[in-house]
């Protein structure tokens, strides 16, 4: 009999310092979010909207440039390469993500059937005798729309 109460009090002991720590755990992470929150309240909606480029380390204007550019009902292609110097790999990595993102409803597609060409690092030479540069924003980064067919 006693060692079932024991056992309980060791039990009711483990479940009082399970939630001690859950509380210290948690209540830093509310604080945390609590911070965020207000630090996105303080952005425009343009701010907020590209957190997902300035997080990749992706050229702002890139992304704006393709949302003004490419029409609506548009398909449009993402190349990326080595023409471009990046701070990290991932935001060449994140570059076809995030611009499917931000240009919906436009739909992505492959480069040979694409209308335009969003090129972020891609070798634009490939591609010069398809599609016409239309905004440019130095070596590797530029987009592009596919010339008329004669």
């Amino acid at each position: 009999m006693a060692d079932l109460g024991l056992a309980r009090c060791a039990v009711a002991l483990v479940v009082a310092a399970a939630l001690v720590v859950l509380i210290v755990e948690f209540g830093g992470a509310y604080d945390d979010l609590d911070g965020r929150a207000v630090g996105n309240r303080g952005q425009t909606s343009a701010q907020r909207l590209l957190s997902g480029a300035i997080a990749t380390d992706m050229a702002l204007g890139f992304v704006m440039a393709a949302r003004d550019l490419v029409p609506p009902a548009a398909t449009f292609a993402v190349e990326t390469g080595d023409k471009v110097v990046v701070s990290t790999p991932v935001s060449l990595y994140a570059v076809r993500g995030y611009s499917q993102f931000q240009l919906l409803p436009r739909r992505l597609v492959s480069s040979a059937e694409a209308q335009w060409l969003l090129c972020y690092g891609c070798d634009q030479a490939a591609f010069a005798s398809r599609f016409e540069v239309v905004w440019d924003a130095g070596p590797g980064i530029a987009i592009t729309i596919m010339r008329a067919r004669v």
